[in-house]
C-alpha cells in the first residue's frame, strides 16, 4: 500500500538510537479545595441545588448569588495552584456563557480584561494567555458582547490587550491600506507632498496632496470602513 502512494517505507536503520521520552507530567484541574469550591458555585449559578428546574436568573437570590460568587473569585490567589489560570479562566468563560444581558454580564466582562491584565506575562506558557485573550476578543465566546469587550480591551491598561483590540479594529479584511514607499524622510529635513491616491474595489476613485507627518510615519491618512476604501500614500 506504501509503494502505490509512494511512501517510503521506514528503514531499520532509520529506527537506531530511537527511544521513548519521559512520562507525560499532566496535572488535573479542581485539586485544591478552593478550585473545588468555586467550580462548585458555578455549578449552583447554573443548575441550583439540587432543584429540578434551572435556577430564575432574573431574581434578587440569583443576583446576590453571582455577586458573591464573583468576590470571591476576585480574592482566589495563585497560591499553590499550578493552573490557577487556566482554571480561573475557565470560570470567567462559564459566567459569560451563564449570566443574561445587563449588569452582571457587564461586570462578568470586566473582570475577566482585569484578570487579563494582571496575568499578562505571567503566565507558565505565553500561549495560554493569548488563547484566552482571543477567545474574548474573536468572538468565539460573548459574540453579542464585542463593542463592550472591545471598549474594554482598548481601554486596557495592558498594552498587548490595547494593541490587539487597535489591530481588530482595524479589521484588514474590509479595509486596506498600502504603503507604495516605505522610506520616510529624516525629521530635520522638511516634509514633501505626497500623492495620496484613493482606492475602492481595486479602481482608483481619487488623490489629494497630503505634507502631514502622520502621512510620512504611518501612511495612514484615512480609514473608511463604510465604503471599504482607502488613502494609499504613493510617493
Amino acid at each position: 500500500m506504501l509503494q502505490n502512494t509512494g511512501v517510503t517505507p521506514i528503514q531499520k536503520e532509520e529506527l537506531e538510537g530511537a527511544r521513548l521520552g519521559g512520562a507525560l507530567n499532566d496535572t488535573r484541574f479542581w485539586q485544591s479545595l478552593e478550585a473545588k469550591r468555586l467550580l462548585r458555585g458555578l455549578q449552583v449559578l447554573r443548575w441550583g441545588k439540587g432543584n429540578l428546574s434551572p435556577p430564575v436568573k432574573d431574581s434578587p437570590e440569583w443576583s446576590a448569588r453571582l455577586t458573591d460568587f464573583l468576590t470571591e473569585m476576585e480574592a482566589w490567589k495563585p497560591d499553590n495552584e499550578p493552573d490557577f489560570f487556566c482554571e480561573k479562566s475557565i470560570l470567567y468563560t462559564g459566567l459569560i456563557d451563564l449570566v443574561p444581558t445587563g449588569a452582571g454580564r457587564s461586570k462578568v466582562i470586566d473582570a475577566f480584561v482585569e484578570f487579563l491584565e494582571q496575568n499578562s506575562g505571567r503566565t507558565r506558557s505565553r500561549i495560554e494567555w493569548f488563547v484566552t485573550a482571543d477567545t474574548l476578543l474573536s468572538g468565539s465566546r460573548a459574540t453579542y458582547d464585542q463593542p463592550e469587550i472591545m471598549l474594554a480591551f482598548l481601554n486596557s491598561s495592558d498594552p498587548t490587550l490595547s494593541l490587539y483590540a487597535r489591530l481588530k479594529r482595524w479589521d484588514p479584511k474590509s479595509t486596506k491600506l498600502t504603503l507604495h514607499n516605505t522610506k520616510r524622510p529624516t525629521p530635520h529635513k522638511p516634509f514633501a507632498s505626497f500623492t495620496i491616491r484613493r482606492w475602492c474595489n481595486g479602481e482608483s476613485v481619487g488623490q489629494r496632496t497630503d505634507r502631514s507627518r502622520a502621512a510620512v510615519n504611518l501612511g495612514i491618512l484615512d480609514v473608511d470602513d463604510q465604503k471599504q476604501s482607502h488613502w494609499a500614500l504613493k510617493v
